[in-house]
């Protein structure tokens, strides 16, 4: 539920947000207060357990990008990588 998502990120669990998109208008159109860009991510990933939290999210129809990072990110050895299903903030969390 999104509001559980909020909750952890307000909490500083070391739960991390990520907008999906790898360019530089999508992210700056799409990325919110909360979230990291995933250039970011990418950056401290050599730092990163495997257990650490990561929920992507975009703004596609079908949440494809955040889909496709989640899944990559899973394959990589982040068990926790996850997306937030829908646009932005209305969303529900999901491991697909």
């Amino acid at each position: 539920d999104p509001d559980a998502v909020k909750r952890r990120l307000e909490a500083e669990t070391g739960t991390l947000l990520v907008c999906a998109y790898d360019d530089d208008e999508r992210t700056a159109e799409y990325l919110v207060p909360e979230a990291i860009p995933l250039w970011d991510l990418e950056e401290r990933r050599p730092r990163l357990e495997a257990d650490q939290e990561v929920i992507f999210y975009c703004a596609c129809p079908k949440d494809e990008t955040a889909q496709t990072r989640a899944r990559a990110w899973r394959q990589d050895g982040f068990a926790r990588a996850k997306i937030l299903q829908g646009k932005r903030g209305s969303a529900t969390p999901s491991r697909t």
